[in-house]
């Protein structure tokens, strides 16, 4: 039996009892199969005779070889759809293993590495040239030099030119602040509220800078999704 015998090899070809056994159950059936041996498969390499005989007990299957060559060849097509990863031979599944694949790892603000950091002359025009299309999407902006003497406050509320530097006798509340700078061969968008935690993203471009500002100046989260905490 090919869970059992060393030495047996699922063909490259389905047996006459294997196709007869798909065409019976069915499309239903066959993503039940897929169904289970992805439940059953874990993020650590697992036998794919283990897999599959523990699939087979969830579906109730019986352990006839053409359900076992079936299962077999179902984390084959899994293997080819990028479901699973595999190492071996999976046509062998006594000496083959699968595992579930792992989704690529996104690179995050602090840990992204910018391979042609932007001249900070020019960085810091481009960041004037992205302040300018915010303000002409009705946003109102001015210079603040909390985080970068080249910095801006971006807000959804009047911000009142005030000397950073100063403590104005009144506090004047902002919505939706977003300071925007040049920091370290890139641009740095950051959100604080308030003396809070700070939320930063980073990118060398300046469209995808607007992007990011606008985005975080017009979502209804308090923190858009994809920014790091500082």
């Amino acid at each position: 039996m090919l869970l059992l015998d060393d030495n047996d090899r699922l063909s490259e070809e389905a047996s006459v009892g294997e196709t007869e056994l798909a065409n019976s159950l069915g499309p239903t059936a066959l993503q039940a199969v897929d169904n289970a041996l992805t439940k059953v498969a874990r993020e650590e390499w697992l036998k794919v005779a283990g897999v599959v005989a523990k699939a087979l007990d969830l579906n109730d299957g019986a352990p006839e070889e053409s359900h076992v060559q079936l299962y077999v060849r179902r984390i084959v097509g899994l293997v080819r759809s990028g479901a699973l990863e595999a190492q071996g031979n999976v046509l062998r599944p006594r000496f083959s293993e699968v595992r579930l694949s792992r989704p690529a790892a996104m690179p995050t603000p602090d840990t992204m590495e910018f391979a042609h950091p932007v001249d900070s002359a020019l960085q810091r025009e481009q960041l004037g040239v992205v302040v300018a299309r915010l303000v002409a999407n009705g946003f109102q902006a001015r210079p603040a030099a909390y985080f970068s003497d080249n910095g801006f406050l971006v807000c959804t509320a009047p911000a009142p030119v005030v000397d950073p530097r100063s403590f104005p006798p009144e506090i004047n509340v902002v919505e939706r602040p977003v300071f925007l700078y040049v920091e370290g061969g890139c641009f740095e968008a950051r959100i604080t509220f308030h003396g809070g935690e700070h939320w930063i993203r980073r990118t060398t471009a300046k469209d995808e800078l607007f992007a990011i500002a606008l985005v975080a100046l017009q979502s209804a989260d308090r923190v858009p999704h994809g920014w790091s905490r500082a």
